[in-house]
């Protein structure tokens, strides 16, 4: 893959990056679900901390 130089390369960029997954027979397929990962627990803000 690569980078566009300059934001008005990007779309010939995107032509040739779908044109090559086309031409190696790369298709998007669905996936499983992603299992639900657990919530971290919320710090405490500095000031919180440093204020009575």
């Amino acid at each position: 893959m690569g980078w566009p130089t300059k934001l008005a390369l990007a779309p010939d960029f995107s032509d040739r990056v779908f044109a090559a997954l086309e031409r190696d027979g790369i298709q998007p397929q669905p996936h499983p679900a992603l299992p639900e990962l657990p919530r971290p627990a919320l710090g405490q803000a500095p000031w919180e901390a440093l204020l009575p």
